[in-house]
């Protein structure tokens, strides 16, 4: 970077386009995967780093205090899912319900910390500007919410042990269906519990593991679930298929049908839970794994890295997207 006439943020603007456009072509979970880091890439502050090498962001840790509060998020469950949207955080679901249970009394301060949260979160979006339909619905819902009657699940992810998941079910009728939110607790130096949302973007996950000391090395799996599954693109979650999520996808078929015939051949045939394959020059563990995204099915490559960051190295369709899998 030599042209003084240049900053560093434009160059990585016109980058960041020109990468867009490419990627708008490439029709696959790779094209989802450059959009996402784009959309961070234009929100990046470079202020403080513009003579810092690109290859070495990556051993930096986040500016934890730029953290944007992100609110109460909420995303509408597909209505193929079937039940609750949570990923395991154990070795399956089979196991303690994933890693996910009901408060007991001694989570009363986390529930009455998260019930704080929402309802001052609705009562604010209920004096702010206009809004949808939807946005409406739900702060009214949030604005006096009372979480003993919702269906709410704690976990507490050993890859980052001082902070506890919380996942929220609301139902808003027929008419705008069920929606799921996922927020992490923890304690501040005060003694008092923080609460934020997930916000469905992985740029969070990383201020959670910097903030908090993630320690993904033995829990190599439930992170992985956990970060493909929070991180969502514009058709939703990029889901690992796992032995629950495979039977569900199968039941959707009519047995002995055209299409249960092509599923059997093409996923149940080669099926497996993710695996552990090899390590790239990096360092960074290979998995193989089957993913749904956007209504299709596809046979990913992943790498994880130490700092916790995933890439996507290869992607294969084995399944082309159906409209009644895809999501909103």
């Amino acid at each position: 970077m030599t042209d003084s006439d240049t900053s560093f943020s434009e160059v990585l603007e016109n980058a960041a386009e020109l990468m867009r456009s490419l990627a708008s072509k490439a029709g696959s979970l790779r094209a989802s995967e450059i959009a996402l880091v784009l959309d961070e890439l234009a929100q990046l502050d470079v202020s403080k780093s513009s003579n810092i090498p690109m290859e070495l962001a990556e051993k930096l840790p986040p500016a934890v205090t730029d953290d944007p509060r992100s609110g109460a998020t909420f995303v509408r469950r597909p209505g193929w899912l079937g039940g609750p949207d949570r990923f395991p955080l154990t070795a399956s679901f089979d196991e303690d319900n994933g890693g996910w249970s009901t408060p007991d009394e001694a989570d009363a301060p986390v529930v009455a910390a998260i019930q704080g949260f929402l309802r001052r979160y609705g009562q604010r979006q209920e004096e702010g500007e206009e809004a949808s339909k939807h946005d409406e619905a739900l702060s009214a819902k949030l604005s006096d919410i009372d979480l003993s009657q919702e269906q709410l699940t704690l976990a507490r992810p050993q890859f980052l042990s001082a902070v506890t998941f919380a996942h929220i079910e609301l139902d808003l009728g027929a008419e705008l269906g069920l929606l799921d939110g996922f927020f992490h607790i923890a304690k501040t130096d005060d003694g008092s519990l923080d609460v934020d949302s997930f916000d469905f973007g992985s740029s969070g996950i990383h201020l959670l593991n910097a903030k908090y000391g993630a320690r993904i090395a033995g829990n190599e799996l439930p992170y992985l679930r956990y970060f493909m599954h929070i991180t969502r693109a514009s058709e939703g979650a990029f889901r690992v298929i796992d032995r629950q999520l495979l039977d569900r996808l199968r039941g959707l078929f009519e047995e002995g049908s055209e299409a249960a015939e092509a599923f059997q051949k093409s996923i149940l045939d080669i099926w497996h839970p993710p695996i552990l394959t090899g390590v790239r020059h990096d360092g960074g563990l290979i998995y193989d794994a089957f993913v749904l995204y956007g209504g299709g099915i596809f046979k990913a490559t992943l790498s994880l890295r130490s700092n916790g960051m995933i890439d996507m190295i290869d992607d294969d369709v084995l399944m082309a997207p159906r409209a009644d899998l895809r999501e909103a």
